[in-house]
């Protein structure tokens, strides 16, 4: 299972990144040229701001301005605004069209990003996270780490309308 979760979780684009590759190119370019994939979990709960109570479904659409959770034939669209948080429960993730379970084990945590840093999949069992404002010392360590390794997603923290900071977590 372990081998199957690495070579289709986690990819980083631009073909087979290195970091002679990255090491040549400017630190803006390299910061917004560097996106990885991320497993989403199926079970998110949005925690609202204004003592709103929360919501828990799937993911099924997210942009810079609102997202949508899914539950038994119900959607209802959110804006970000409203938002604090979503946080996603560990149990399934869908890898190459099958549904199995997954366990976290620790965290990175990706701060300061915008909101449309994260792009949601279609279908949305997994996202890009471009990391577009990590410094180049914080892009290096990141790659490094998570080389070979398969991620998910574990919580966004929606900083302002604008910014976000996404918890990932390595897939066990």
């Amino acid at each position: 299972m372990r081998a199957i979760l690495r070579g289709s979780v986690l990819a980083f684009l631009l073909g087979v990144v290195s970091e002679g590759r990255l090491a040549g190119l400017p630190s803006s370019v390299r910061s917004q040229q560097v996106t990885l994939d991320v497993a989403v979990p199926d079970k998110a709960t949005v925690v609202r701001k204004q003592g709103k109570p929360s919501l828990t479904g799937q993911l099924t659409a997210f942009n810079q301005a609102s997202l949508t959770l899914s539950a038994v034939g119900h959607s209802e669209k959110i804006p970000l605004t409203q938002v604090q948080s979503i946080d996603f429960e560990e149990g399934g993730i869908w890898i190459e069209g099958q549904r199995l379970p997954v366990r976290f084990r620790g965290s990175k945590i990706l701060q300061d990003l915008p909101a449309k840093a994260f792009k949601l999949g279609n279908p949305p069992k997994k996202a890009t996270i471009a990391l577009v404002t990590m410094s180049p010392q914080g892009l290096k360590r990141l790659l490094k780490d998570t080389q070979n390794k398969s991620y998910g997603v574990k919580k966004i923290l929606l900083d302002s309308s604008e910014k976000m900071t996404i918890y990932i977590g390595e897939i066990e």
